[in-house]
């Protein structure tokens, strides 16, 4: 994993409650919409105006909302 080309073969495995666990610990408010993608879906095929992020970079790279500019 790790590789762009591999995007199609990551999906998520985190349930509607989790996600929005996740983001009532990391501060990311309810105004974004976050949603659990569809366990058949994989990452790269994000709906339009929409960001899939990986819930690991939030610890392991230090990523915080709000997000700068070089992060979008």
């Amino acid at each position: 994993m790790g590789a762009r080309k591999d995007l199609a073969k990551s999906f998520s495995r985190l349930t509607q409650e989790e996600v929005e666990n996740f983001c009532m610990e990391w501060g990311i408010g309810r105004r974004f919409k976050p949603v659990a993608p569809a366990c058949d879906v994989s990452i790269d095929k994000c709906p339009p105006s929409s960001i899939a992020l990986h819930c690991r970079h939030f610890e392991f790279s230090n990523l915080r909302h709000p997000f700068s500019n070089f992060f979008f």
